[in-house]
């Protein structure tokens, strides 16, 4: 072969090289307003009840901003509060267990640290309807696992639900020596090998569920839900390699607070980078008592 020829190769691969190169796209945040974020539910549990705080954050953020020092409250309709305190950055628990209670009314109260005051729309604790079975199957495809749930309520009067689980695995080390190498003496230098404790080498981790689970039976003649899948697992996922459970639980909601989420889920999905759906904002239960402009994110759910 020619020089000319092989340097009309190199100058070839070189240009499909740098014309191919895929140049990085830098994202900025062209306007921005910052905005209260509530989470909360308070269901009929008796339990030390849980509110999360943080606020809207731009691109260039390199992680959530949590609203802190914030003075948090639930009031019902006999004046009865019930406060909350920051355990952790922009996680308030209830000081003391409680449930909501069924004829009810209750209010979140909320006054930031910057004294700006807030408040949820009047809610009251909503139906009730008991799950009926919680099962697995194994996938059409065969590579995985589905996790199904049945309910039914004979009244008909829930219709909207959300659900949320735990689950708890069993981790086995693969990589496992079984003996430690210990010092005896270190002058002169004296080494042995013992045994390791086999405890050490089996552990157990709980997580909880990511993401809006929730469907409605408003369509159907009966407030019957039947095999609607809350979980997929891989049959390569580890989660299910030795021993695996799962805690579900299931909330009756409001249409408001099922249309909120539905919307909130049917928004933040994409099928690309390029093609995402454009946000707006979502309007829940929440807003300002200082300024009715002001924008409040977030649904405070009295469930059960």
């Amino acid at each position: 072969m020619s020089n000319r020829k092989i340097y009309l190769i190199i100058f070839l691969i070189f240009g499909i090289c740098t014309n191919s190169c895929i140049e990085p796209f830098d994202f900025k945040t062209i306007t921005f307003e910052s905005a209260l974020v509530v989470e909360a539910t308070i269901s009929n549990e008796v339990k030390h009840q849980e509110i999360k705080l943080s606020r809207t954050f731009d691109l260039e953020e390199e992680g959530q901003l949590y609203e802190s020092n914030a003075d948090v409250k639930v009031v019902d309709d006999f004046q009865n509060i019930y406060s909350f305190y920051e355990t952790n950055s922009g996680q308030y628990v209830s000081a003391e267990a409680f449930s909501a209670m069924e004829g009810r009314v209750y209010r979140l109260k909320i006054v930031t640290s910057d004294g700006k005051s807030y408040s949820s729309q009047l809610a009251q604790l909503t139906n009730t309807s008991q799950i009926d079975k919680v099962y697995a199957e194994k996938s059409e495809d065969g590579n995985g696992v589905n996790i199904f749930v049945d309910s039914y309520n004979p009244n008909g009067d829930s219709r909207y639900y959300r659900f949320e689980y735990e689950e708890t695995y069993k981790i086995i080390a693969s990589k496992w020596a079984y003996q430690d190498l210990v010092v005896l003496s270190k002058d002169p230098p004296v080494f042995d090998f013992v045994l390791r404790n086999e405890n050490k080498r089996i552990c157990y981790e709980t997580i909880n569920s990511v993401g809006i689970i929730q469907t409605e039976t408003n369509n159907l003649v009966d407030d019957r839900i039947t095999k609607f899948p809350v979980r997929y697992i891989s049959k390569d996922n580890y989660l299910i390699a030795h021993r695996y459970s799962m805690l579900l639980k299931q909330y009756v909601q409001s249409l408001e607070a099922y249309t909120f989420y539905k919307t909130l889920n049917d928004l933040s999905g994409s099928e690309s980078l390029f093609s995402q759906n454009q946000p707006g904002f979502i309007s829940g239960n929440l807003y300002s008592d200082d300024n009715p402009n002001e924008k409040v994110i977030g649904f405070s759910k009295f469930l059960r």
